[in-house]
């Protein structure tokens, strides 16, 4: 059995998967089994408020568990850069997100291969959700969204503003690989004027209204 406190140090716990910096933890070795408890630390910019890394003893699947705040462009390149998300997923790619999350992580990553179990929930109260090759911006998303291996990426119950006028929204995953498919539906308005705008399309210049 070993004990000790660790101080700034740096956990690089698999391939894949973003390093934990700057950490402040306690260290149990016992039994051919790991324990890690982590008072603070950074996930990229984003500030660990407390996690835990355990390794059962015999075992090859490790757990960690956290809880992180900071800004919700860590919480998209976390996902993006992972195993499970990254890849080929290029619309995804097209969107970049910024404001205040708090995210809750639980993962448990097989250290022998095979896909990781991955549950992860970020809510957020304040978020602009865009993309420049689309033209389009959701501002002051609020909600939670979340990421499951059973479900997919998922959302209920968003609000935001699209075009200046209130939006709801949800997002749904079915299918899986390649048959993976991820469905947005929004719920908002835009005036004939706004629309001509963003599509470009001239006749639309004959109508109005929103």
């Amino acid at each position: 059995q070993m004990f000790m406190d660790i101080e700034d140090a740096s956990v690089d716990y698999q391939s894949g998967w973003p390093a934990v910096s700057a950490a402040d933890a306690s260290l149990l070795l016992r039994d051919q089994g790991l324990a890690i408890s982590v008072s603070e630390g950074q996930i990229y910019n984003s500030k660990i408020e407390h996690g835990w890394v355990y390794l059962p003893p015999g075992s090859q699947n490790l757990h960690l568990v956290a809880a992180i705040s900071g800004d919700s462009a860590d919480i998209g390149k976390t996902l993006l850069n992972s195993p499970v998300i990254g890849g080929d997923n290029q619309e995804l790619r097209q969107w970049s997100l910024s404001g205040h999350t708090n995210t809750r992580l639980n993962l448990m990553i097989p250290l022998n291969g095979g896909e990781p179990d991955v549950d992860v929930s970020t809510v957020f109260p304040d978020l602009t959700l865009t993309s420049d090759s689309r033209k389009l911006s959701i501002e002051k998303l609020a909600g939670t969204i979340g990421y499951r291996n059973q479900s997919g990426l998922y959302a209920k119950s968003l609000t935001g503003k699209f075009f200046g006028h209130p939006l709801s929204a949800s997002i749904a995953t079915t299918g899986e690989g390649r048959t993976e498919k991820i469905t947005t539906k929004l719920k908002s308005a835009i005036s004939m004027a706004q629309l001509r705008q963003w599509s470009g399309i001239d006749m639309l210049a004959v109508a109005d209204g929103v």
